[in-house]
């Protein structure tokens, strides 16, 4: 399905976002004739907090609820409130023009029982608060709702119990990609610009609690910078295990990007597949139409992926390159790097801000 949306407005409202909202249109910055724009992109998987392989591991109803409990439980320890301010630190650093986010979780846990509130995070409006305190100004371009995944949570450390079927608290997993512009770049965006949809190839994960699709999706805008007309699309593609269904996303993602669009594109995201190659095939596929905005010959390796699932490493584990920023057209790449997120002076998990590096890369539109 794709959505286009009717105005900023609508689109915003929509993810209960109005504060931030874009306005329906933004001037743009001017360039000189022949004077390329330089626009610095970035992407960051937030990490939704937790590894999801308990659940797919669990063979009964039992084990499936222990882990969900699990993954709960690691969620709140990993702490996103304290690894947000560490991401906005770091974007306050290199204050990029455009960011694309993968992970954008959700987490609501209720309970039916008036006991305690339980933890909940809204990973959005966290993060958007930690750019605010540190002065900065970015705003939502876009969302894309994918998987809603919702749980029976039980928890006796949080007197989550009751019997089946009428648990006392409930949890649910929303997984979102989202688009951020720095309000003070002066990139133009024209009403009706955002376009979402999901993948027609989606993988499901057979829980003993029924089928649970993970329902990936895409969004772009289209945008205006000193003079250029450019798209900029963000994306989670389907983890390695499911080979198939990631090659075909890789695939619909390129015809997506396409539709009525003649100029730039730049496309950012967590593809999930190796650059160099040993997992997937979906960076060649992806690499046959875009250009990778890292070059490996001046950037180095560049390794992103990934962090023990509880953050709890002292050193960094980074042994593949899976986030990428990707060019089509008339674009280029002056410099890109990675950062590594670590939380300074932890003793504790959380000690890294997401289980993914950012990448960070200055474009220029010609």
């Amino acid at each position: 399905m794709i959505t286009r949306s009717r105005s900023w407005a609508a689109g915003i409202a929509a993810a209960g976002l109005v504060a931030t909202m874009i306005p329906a249109a933004v001037s743009p910055a001017q360039a000189a004739p022949g004077e390329p724009a330089r626009l610095t992109v970035m992407t960051q998987n937030l990490y939704l907090g937790s590894s999801l392989q308990p659940a797919i591991d669990a063979e009964n109803a039992e084990e499936f609820l222990i882990a969900v409990a699990t993954i709960y439980g690691t969620s709140v320890v990993t702490d996103f409130p304290s690894r947000a301010q560490v991401i906005a630190q770091a974007i306050a650093d290199e204050k990029p023009d455009l960011i694309g986010l993968q992970e954008v979780t959700k987490w609501t846990a209720v309970r039916s029982d008036g006991g305690p509130a339980l933890p909940n995070y809204d990973f959005l409006e966290i993060l958007l608060a930690a750019l605010e305190a540190e002065g900065l100004n970015y705003l939502v371009a876009g969302t894309v709702d994918n998987a809603s995944i919702s749980a029976p949570l039980i928890n006796p450390a949080l007197e989550c119990l009751g019997e089946f079927p009428a648990f006392d608290c409930n949890v649910t997993l929303m997984d979102r990609d989202a688009i951020l512009v720095n309000g003070d770049s002066g990139i133009g965006i024209a009403p009706d610009s955002l376009t979402t949809g999901r993948f027609t190839a989606q993988a499901s994960l057979q829980t003993p609690l029924g089928a649970r699709s993970f329902d990936r999706g895409w969004l772009y805008v289209d945008m205006e910078y000193m003079g250029r007309d450019f798209r900029f699309a963000n994306t989670h593609l389907e983890v390695e295990s499911y080979t198939r269904i990631q090659r075909r996303q890789a695939r619909e993602f390129i015809r997506v990007v396409q539709v009525d669009r003649p100029g730039p594109v730049i496309a950012a995201g967590d593809f999930n597949s190796a650059a160099d190659g040993s997992n997937t095939k979906s960076y060649a596929i992806l690499t046959d139409y875009f250009a990778d905005m890292w070059d490996e010959s001046r950037h180095g390796t560049g390794l992103t992926c990934c962090q023990d699932p509880v953050l709890q490493n002292p050193e960094s584990k980074y042994a593949v390159r899976i986030d990428l920023v990707l060019g089509k057209g008339k674009v280029a790449s002056n410099w890109a790097r990675v950062l590594a997120l670590p939380i300074e002076g932890a003793q504790a998990p959380p000690l890294w801000g997401s289980d993914h590096g950012g990448v960070v890369t200055q474009i220029r539109l010609r």
